[in-house]
């Protein structure tokens, strides 16, 4: 017959295996609560760290229309080739911009940090043809051997407004200009006071001072 002492063995050994399946059933969980933080960690890593394209519509120079395709990411985007769709090509009504477009489809180029790619999409007439300013494609680009792609949808008729406006370079050209044409007009005092000097000593005149 058992004795209390054998069935407080049992007892202590049914315990300790209760005890021991919860451990490895917490470490378990432990476990995996540890790999998917490392693996949301690994992946939020990714995302701060990785080239990121996006796309902006412009107005260059008071004269042309144009996307800018901007790497705002931590990472140089690579091997970047732009697609724009061959509905909006079609759309545009001048041939010269249609040419520019159809050929960035197989070219790429590189987009370092916080630098930019520009496509001129048109001139002032773009936006005279109201019916189907749309412009849309996508843009793919890799990095470290994956491969990221950005869609882009613009309405360019219902784009924010467009201001025309003079910038640094435009400023300070007018400012040379208007600083040439004062410095013109008194080299052409000087040379009017010079030959007035000039054509009173060779008729030995008197000069007043």
């Amino acid at each position: 017959m058992p004795t209390v002492t054998d069935w407080l063995m049992v007892v202590i050994t049914l315990f300790y295996v209760i005890a021991t399946i919860c451990i490895c059933v917490a470490n378990f969980k432990s476990a995996a609560a540890s790999k998917k933080q490392l693996e949301e960690s690994q992946e939020q890593f990714k995302k701060n760290n990785r080239p990121r394209v996006d796309v902006e519509f412009f107005y260059e120079k008071r004269k042309f229309f144009g996307l800018r395709f901007a790497n705002h990411g931590n990472m140089t985007a690579q091997k970047v080739s732009i697609r724009f769709d061959d509905a909006f090509i079609d759309s545009l009504d001048e041939l010269h911009f249609q040419s520019i477009l159809k050929r960035a489809k197989d070219k790429e180029c590189v987009i370092g940090v916080g630098q930019h790619h520009d496509i001129f999409i048109g001139s002032k007439k773009l936006r005279e043809n109201h019916a189907k300013n749309v412009a849309s494609g996508v843009v793919v680009y890799y990095y470290n051997g994956e491969q990221y792609e950005s869609k882009f949808n613009i309405d360019i008729d219902n784009y924010m407004s467009i201001y025309s406006v003079k910038s640094e370079q435009e400023e300070l050209i007018k400012e040379i200009q208007e600083q040439n044409k004062l410095l013109q007009q008194q080299n052409e005092e000087l040379k009017a006071v010079t030959a007035a000097l000039t054509n009173r000593a060779e008729n030995k005149e008197p000069v007043e001072i």
